[in-house]
């Protein structure tokens, strides 16, 4: 079962711990700022430039997102026998653009790295580039607009997991290879999802990377 590390640590030994928990890949939020390739969560109050950015409930001024880390120094973090994933955050299309500009030129390992967007035409572009991807689901349109689509171009949707039952998990199979559930915490609900048919699991919890495959 693929186990994904959501929100990878800020050191080389907390990378070190969750791939020794079982996590195979590492996701990390990426965004460009001040022309560079970076980590992070944090986006436009009400997805509008301004002077206020939010990660959830974390509030912080935009004038701090210089201080954000570089995709390429966090990658060096993350054990070399462990796969990346990253999420692409940007929403404005010019900055979508500049951010798959930036993934394409920097990141040169084609095989360790998979993309994952709910945007369709960047996936498209990416894949073009030589990038694997996978396919957000993270609203019941969003699903239902997938499951109309016919076979997907991608190897996997990454899918919010109280969107799956056994029925979806089996139709999204019939289109996609790989059926991936986030973020799930609960140990419970991680075996339900694997005993279901389900091929990876996005978690903040050391446990469920422990014990979701036994």
């Amino acid at each position: 079962m693929l186990l994904v590390a959501h929100r990878t640590p800020e050191t080389a030994a907390g990378c070190a711990a969750l791939a020794a928990a079982g996590a195979t890949y590492f996701e990390l939020d990426v965004q460009v700022s001040h022309a560079r390739l970076v980590v992070s969560h944090f986006l436009p109050v009400l997805r509008r430039r301004g002077w206020l950015e939010n990660d959830n409930w974390r509030v912080r001024r935009s004038s701090s997102a210089v201080g954000d880390r570089s995709v390429r120094d966090v990658v060096q973090l993350v054990p070399g026998d462990r796969g990346i994933l990253l999420d692409l955050k940007e929403v404005e299309p010019r900055r979508r653009s500049e951010l798959n500009r930036l993934i394409a030129a920097e990141l040169t390992d084609r095989t360790r790295f998979r993309v994952s967007s709910r945007n369709r035409d960047d996936l498209a572009e990416l894949a073009s580039a030589g990038f694997r991807t996978w396919r957000t689901i993270g609203s019941r349109r969003d699903l239902d607009s997938t499951m109309s689509d016919g076979p997907l171009p991608d190897e996997a949707v990454t899918v919010r997991h109280r969107l799956l039952t056994p029925s979806t998990i089996e139709r999204l199979h019939a289109l996609v290879p790989v059926v991936v559930a986030w973020t799930v915490n609960d140990v419970s609900r991680a075996r339900w999802l694997r005993n279901q048919g389900v091929d990876g699991l996005t978690t903040d919890n050391r446990t469920v990377l422990v014990r979701a495959r036994i």
